[in-house]
Order: structure tokens, then sequence, then C-alpha cells
């Protein structure tokens, strides 16, 4: 907790008095798409200014200690029953950002602004306590809720059944969110996407995304099929909806912030428990969520540090190593912020999903949801012929 009591003076000196945290649960079993049933969860506050863990939780609903007595019919003796949660799991998250919230206030960190994703009921339990709180979108998760949209409307649409189409799309979007200040830009800017999209470049006068006024007589769309726009009226009609459901949750989507913090930190905590096995039953998780949150906040060096609180040695070789791995993560960190990195990171997964799609065209449909179930015969699965490699050895002419 001293880790996160500094994170918090250092978030409050560099806010000004007004917090922002960004907000996101996990669980120690992973979700099947339609069930979720995990004893144990935890929940993180981190400091936008800092990046730094301010306050964690976690909740489980399993004491191996407590069952193994009721199930043996004895008395259960004085321990530290690790139980703390008797509802459904889905209800965890939103119950840990409100108490967290609480102890936050509490301890004169009080959050004004929060960044959380629109998966459960954090906002609307929080406003219950928190009339004033601010809640903002977070951009992954709304960046990869437009992609699904998207993806969903190229089952009727073929004009979407390209990648680089649905990019391009996905693109503008993002330009219009991201690029307005107030409520107002960014309504006007999502007004502009499907106008633009469909060839009226009206509207696109005041922004840098678009390159038509540049050069309208040669103007061609980079991305979609052909440099032209797309004439689709059933799609367009759609694509009017779709911007409506985001013009109307202006407010949120205003200063986008972002919980790859907090994504990182459940990475972090699935080394030390993983999911497939369960330490929520004893103490054990909570140390290991600890541990997490002290890589989180002060590195690899915590290891020496947690040593010398423990009066132990900090080890010469352990104070070496972290030293090491702290400085190859910073390395690691700065070097993916650069442009020309995320750049060459783009390329290559382009690169890897037409290497995929092209593999995939010649060898024919080989897996999928009950496969075998659905194909009437599959022994005769289409297939393209591999492209035929000559060395120049294969065929020799003698001299007679």
């Amino acid at each position: 907790m001293t880790s996160c009591r500094e994170a918090q003076h250092q978030e409050k000196l560099l806010s000004h008095g007004k917090v922002a945290a960004s907000f996101d649960g996990g669980w120690q079993k992973r979700g099947s798409g339609w069930n979720y049933n995990s004893n144990t969860g935890h929940a993180t506050m981190i400091g936008k200014e800092t990046g730094k863990i301010m306050l964690w939780d976690q909740r489980s609903r399993s004491c191996k200690t407590c069952e193994y007595h009721l199930a043996n019919q004895t008395q259960i003796p004085d321990h530290l029953c690790s139980k703390n949660w008797y509802g459904s799991s889905k209800a965890m998250e939103s119950d840990m950002a409100v108490s967290m919230a609480h102890t936050l206030k509490n301890e004169g960190c009080e959050i004004k602004v929060i960044h959380a994703d629109n998966d459960a009921a954090t906002t609307s339990k929080l406003k219950v306590d928190f009339e004033d709180l601010e809640k903002r979108d977070d951009q992954n998760h709304l960046k990869k809720g437009l992609s699904k949209s998207l993806h969903q409307m190229s089952v009727k649409y073929k004009e979407l059944k390209q990648d680089d189409t649905r990019e391009y799309i996905l693109r503008c979007f993002m330009y219009a969110i991201t690029g307005g200040t107030t409520e107002d830009d960014i309504k006007v800017s999502l007004d502009r996407i499907v106008p633009h999209i469909f060839g009226n470049h009206d509207s696109c006068r005041e922004v840098t995304w678009c390159k038509y006024k540049e050069n309208p007589t040669n103007f061609k769309y980079r991305s979609l099929p052909g440099g032209n726009p797309l004439t689709n009226e059933s799609l367009k009609e759609e694509l009017l909806v779709l911007v409506s459901k985001y013009t109307s949750r202006s407010d949120a989507i205003a200063e986008l912030g972002s919980t790859q913090a907090n994504e990182s930190f459940n990475q972090m905590a699935s080394s030390k428990a993983p999911k497939s096995r369960h330490y929520g039953g004893s103490c054990s998780l909570k140390n290991r969520l600890s541990a997490a949150v002290l890589q989180k906040n002060e590195g690899y060096s915590y290891l020496p540090k947690v040593n010398e609180a423990s009066n132990l040695s900090p080890g010469d070789f352990t104070t070496s190593l972290t030293s090491k791995m702290d400085a190859k993560r910073k390395k690691r960190k700065q070097a993916s912020n650069k442009k020309e990195i995320k750049k060459r990171r783009i390329s290559l997964k382009k690169k890897k999903n037409l290497n995929e799609r092209k593999s995939t065209i010649k060898e024919g449909p080989t897996y999928e949801t009950q496969f075998e179930l659905n194909m009437d015969n599959t022994e005769n699965v289409p297939q393209i012929p591999q492209q035929i490699m000559i060395s120049g050895s294969e065929s020799k002419v003698s001299m007679s």
C-alpha cells in the first residue's frame, strides 16, 4: 500500500486538483463469451499522469479452509478467510470501482474523471454516490466496437468485405473523434464522415485528413476500391445510423482516455496467477496481485526492496539482474512509441494478414466450428494446387 499512496500523492501534484484515473477489472478464469463464472476477480485505478496504480482491490467467492471444514462437518477454526464476495462474478467489477472510489476520497485523492470501457455497469453505480464524476470512454474499446460493427455490416455489403475499405472507414471515424476538442467539434466531424466516403466533400474544407481540396480533379481514395467513392445507398443509410449512435455519446467520447495500463497490469497478474490455476481460496492470490502491483509501480527493482523490508539481503545478483530488466523494459517502451516502429508494426501486420488470406483461399475451408458436422464430405474439400518450384534439375536432356 505504500507504493499506492506514493502514486496518489504524485498524481494529485501533477493533476492540479482534477485527478483522472483509468479503471478496468480482470478475472482469474477465462470467460467463454457467453458465460462468466470466475470465483475471483481484481481491479485497478491507475493515475492518468503517473501511469501508476493508485489503488487496487480483489474479490473472492471461495475459501479452502471454510470449504474443507464444511465438507467434513467440523467446526471452522479462526483463520484469515479469503472469501469476501457472495454475488455474481459479473457484479465484481462495478462493486470494486465504487469501493475504490470511496477509499480514494477518504484518503484525500478523490477522482474527478474516470476512463473506462462500456462492458460493465460501472458508470451507473458510480453516479449514485459521485454525481459530479465525469466518465470518458476508452479509445481502444471504442475502436474495437467500431471495427466489430463494420465487420458485421460486411456480411450484408460486399463493399466492406475488403479489409482496406473497413480500415479506411474506421480511420475516418477515429480522425473525427480524436481530432475534436469539444462535444460540438466531434459532432460536426462525425457528420462529415459519410458524405466524404460517398464523394461529397463540401464539408471537408476545414479538415486536414481529406486531400480533396488540394487536387479536386485528380483526387482518388487511397483505400477504397478503384480509388472511387462508395455508392450503395443502403450502406450509406446504415453508416448514418452508426454515426448517430456515436454522435449521441459525444460527451463521453470527448477527450478519450486509455485503459492500456490496466490491461498491461492484467497481463502481469496473469503471469503470477495463471488462469489455469486457482489461488483465490487462500491469501496466495492477494500476495501474487500485490507483487504485480509493485512490479507495475516500481519496476523489477521491487524484489530487492521487498527483501530489505523483510530484513533479508537484497542480493547482489538479484539487484544487478533487476536493473538490467528495468533498463530493457524502458528501452522497449521508448521504441514502441516511435512513429517508424508503429508504421513497421502496421506494415508487418498487413503483410501477415495478406499471406494468411492467400493461403486460406488456396487451401479452401479447413477449420471452423463444427467443421465435420457442417461438411457433407470432408474428404472432397476443394483446394488450389501450390505453386510448382523448379530448381533446374528436374529435367535432363542426354546428348547422343
